[in-house]
């Protein structure tokens, strides 16, 4: 499974074979379409894996740092609970479906699958842009995976020597993902 990132005006120089080539799955990561790209250069758009637009008008007035912006970005891409995804075959927009997992957690699978992954965005490479921050955080899932293994202790039940395990997008404790659960049967019981 390997990510890389880049921008949709380098993708535009190669032809298709050698973007395929090059770039494997192409992934538009914007919250719009750009109107530079072109829909037979992208396979996939998740317009969720793009930063809010409430965040993106806050870094253009000159509100936010960049050290905040990319903070925030991450905050939001950690908290999402589902995504929007769009995909493309020749140019022909072939299916839209909403998924009920986040975008990182999607991108995952979709690095599972086809092995070589490209977020891709607007901005040249010396600029800021989100892209890079949601590359740094898929290769650390990816990372994290390969290198986290069952065992890891919870402080609140070290006792238990409770193992970690993924819930959405975050790792958390058997024993509090449990609790959490019967938490949430109590505060909403079935009807």
């Amino acid at each position: 499974m390997t990510f890389a990132q880049a921008s949709v005006s380098a993708l535009r120089k190669l032809p298709p074979v050698q973007q395929q080539a090059t770039y494997g799955l192409r992934v538009l990561t914007t919250r719009f379409w750009l109107r530079l790209a072109r829909k037979r250069d992208i396979d996939i758009w998740i317009p969720d894996a793009g930063p809010s637009r409430e965040l993106l008008v806050a870094i253009r007035a000159g509100q936010l740092t960049d050290a905040e912006f990319l903070a925030r970005y991450e905050e939001e891409q950690h908290q999402a609970t589902h995504c929007r995804v769009v995909c493309y075959v020749a140019g022909d927009r072939v299916a839209t479906r909403s998924l009920s997992c986040s975008p990182l957690a999607y991108l995952s699978q979709l690095g599972k699958r086809y092995g070589r992954v490209t977020v891709l965005c607007l901005e040249a490479e010396p600029l800021l842009c989100h892209r890079h921050r949601l590359l740094q955080l898929l290769q650390e899932e990816a990372q994290g995976s390969t290198e986290k293994t069952a065992g890891q202790v919870c402080p609140r039940h070290a006792q238990q020597r409770a193992t970690t395990v993924m819930v959405g997008w975050k790792r958390v404790c058997l024993w509090c993902a449990i609790e959490d659960a019967q938490r949430q049967k109590m505060l909403n019981p079935p009807r």
